[in-house]
């Protein structure tokens, strides 16, 4: 669900919430496999995509 939010978050052009959400799914994968109950399927790079391409609208949005 978190990850589902930060591409909607990116669909909407809302960037600095798709950087948090990306942020929250990375942190919350982490946990999860630490205490022995990870997903089927790790998306942390995903995550960490979406979140690269919200950085770059941002610095593009700086610089216009």
């Amino acid at each position: 669900m978190l990850l589902a939010r930060s591409r909607l978050r990116i669909a909407a052009h809302e960037w600095q919430e798709a950087v948090n959400s990306a942020d929250e799914y990375v942190a919350w994968e982490r946990s999860a496999v630490s205490e022995g109950r990870a997903p089927v399927r790790l998306c942390a790079e995903a995550a960490l995509l979406n979140k690269f391409r919200a950085q770059l609208e941002l610095a593009a949005r700086q610089i216009a």
